[in-house]
């Protein structure tokens, strides 16, 4: 059962919903609560959507769209203890599900009135966050958030967001459109390589890709990608660890399944060529039944987490399966709510058109290549905090709004993550990598906390092609990467153990000592390996073939958190 303890807002708050619209979405606080017995997880709950609404409408103006957020969150502390794997995130699904059902009900049968009166056109239910979708008439959105003001467990309404990267106009072509395409030519919204932040506060929300440059690209590739190679994915592999039995979620513009690099890595591909696309893929934008990226960004992301052929060694956990969630349209954009559905269907997937959710399929890292440059907005930490309680790691890409301090971009600015800046080449901080320190992390913490390769990073994009992009996207995938190592090795690696993991093996760059550009440095995925097998060695939960030495940093007999 869970409980539902008292709940506190915290900073910053949500404006009461009679009052001013705020874009903050607000985390709870929950007392302590006692052990609860177990739960049979082989009973899923149904996502509690309303029987006759399908979801919002996909084709409804952004401004139509409301968020009605619940101010009762699940307790997830028990669950938080389970071991990694289907249970814990079957677990959590139930409890956030039962918690949606329980403190929804008086908002839900308002709306439905509202709906019977042509006020509202559709309604959807959403467990992660607890919250509420809600598509109104043209003209009604004012008197839609009055109805809600007052109701039972409604803590506030917020305005869905529309944020584009169109409108830039230093734009760069990214190749042909696909492969019989011809001359028609693709553009990416570009932000200045080594040059200011290219993003005014307002934009919001949007595909975390400083540029693209080049051509298709067809000579013969390297054993491996220059970024794969630098954090020494390769060494992990020839020891056996290449990501196998891991899935990573890819939340971004979508993706090109059929691609060489990445049918073979998609979790859909069966034995026989064939495809599945029912839990591996979701599409909340135009809710298409078959994967497809308009916008190469997804693609190019999801290649160099664990994408790659014999030939052309673009990803770090080439042995990882991947899914993936279209979050983010062709345009550069994603909103609100289509990214909280995104995220949402990590935690249990669902069949394409969204129902029978089952989160025994639920993903074990997801990548967000997308940010904010408000940094004061809170949205989505809930969701994150939900995600890491189902023992699912979370990667964020820190923006490219460098090189001033202060700059880094939510989600990439949420403390108790992963949070990764872009190097060059050289191992040095790419001028347009977001530097911290965060709005939401106490002086201490280091956000982003760790660096990976991001200039000039050749991947996969639609249409049998390579392209090579930059922008601590590019980064973050290689961070997504070697957590799927780490979890394919050492599948009850704690999330402490993996960030530092990470974090106090990664290659001093920048400033000596951890600072805000470059967090704890570049990572080194073989030295991860190393020292999560130290830990475990020394916290007697692993027998190792040989005697392996603990790194300074970790006493003997220390217990790392979950």
């Amino acid at each position: 059962m869970t409980r539902l303890g008292p709940i506190a807002a915290v900073t910053p708050p949500i404006a009461d919903v009679a009052g001013p619209k705020s874009p903050s979405m607000v985390s709870d606080v929950h007392a302590p609560h006692d052990v609860r017995a177990p739960r049979d997880v082989t009973k899923v709950p149904e996502n509690p959507v309303l029987p006759d609404t399908p979801g919002i409408d996909p084709e409804a103006p952004t401004a139509n769209v409301l968020i009605a957020r619940m101010g009762v969150q699940a307790d997830l502390t028990d669950e938080a203890k389970l071991p990694r794997g289907p249970e814990r995130k079957a677990a959590v699904y139930a409890d956030l599900v039962e918690t949606a059902k329980t403190s929804q009900v008086e908002a839900l049968a308002k709306l439905e009135e509202l709906k019977t009166a042509g006020d509202v056109t559709a309604v959807e239910s959403l467990f992660l966050p607890n919250a509420i979708l809600v598509t109104t008439k043209p003209g009604r959105h004012q008197a839609v958030t009055d109805a809600l003001a007052g109701l039972a467990n409604v803590k506030g309404v917020t305005e869905n967001k529309t944020w584009s990267v169109q409108g830039v106009t230093d734009e760069v072509s990214v190749g042909t459109a696909g492969a019989a395409a011809g001359a028609a030519l693709l553009t990416y919204a570009k932000g200045f390589v080594d040059g200011p932040a290219f993003m005014d506060p307002s934009a919001g929300w949007r595909a975390v890709n400083a540029g693209a440059t080049g051509t298709t690209i067809e000579p013969e590739q390297p054993a491996a990608e220059w970024g794969v190679a630098k954090i020494n994915a390769p060494a992990a592999w020839a020891k056996g660890v290449d990501g196998a039995g891991v899935t990573v979620g890819i939340v971004d513009t979508g993706l090109d399944a059929a691609h060489p690099a990445i049918k073979a890595h998609y979790r859909g591909t069966q034995a026989d060529g064939s495809m599945s696309h029912d839990y591996n893929w979701y599409d909340p934008f135009t809710h298409a039944a078959t994967p497809f990226d308009d916008g190469e960004h997804g693609t190019h992301v999801a290649g160099t987490t664990a994408g790659g052929t014999d030939a052309k060694a673009i990803g770090v956990a080439p042995g990882a399966k991947i899914i993936a969630a279209k979050a983010i349209n062709g345009a550069g954009y994603n909103t609100t709510s289509a990214t909280l559905q995104a995220l949402q269907f990590m935690l249990a997937p669902t069949k394409t058109d969204g129902t029978a959710a089952d989160p025994t399929k639920g993903a074990d890292v997801i990548n967000n290549s997308w940010g904010n440059a408000n940094q004061a907005d809170d949205t989505f930490i809930e969701t994150f905090a939900a995600l890491k309680a189902a023992g699912i790691e979370v990667v964020s890409a820190a923006g490219n709004d460098g090189p001033r301090e202060g700059t880094v971009s939510p989600p990439g600015s949420y403390p108790g993550y992963l949070s990764v800046a872009a190097t060059t080449t050289s191992d040095k901080v790419a001028s347009f990598s977001s530097r911290g320190p965060s709005k939401f992390a106490s002086p201490e913490e280091m956000t982003p906390n760790v660096a990976a390769p991001g200039a000039g990073v050749t991947s996969a994009v639609p249409g049998g092609r390579y392209q090579s992009m930059s922008g601590t996207s590019m980064a973050s995938p290689h961070v997504t990467g070697a957590v799927a190592l780490i979890l394919s090795k050492f599948p009850q690696a704690t999330h402490d153990q993996i960030v530092q993991a990470l974090t106090k093996t990664a290659v001093d760059i920048d400033r000596p000592g951890p600072d805000n550009a470059a967090g704890f440095g570049r990572i080194d995925v073989d030295k991860a390996l190393e020292y999560v097998a130290a830990t475990q060695a020394a916290d007697g939960k692993l027998e190792t073939e040989a005697p392996v030495q603990a790194p300074a940093e970790v006493p003997a007999g220390a217990e790392a958190a979950s």
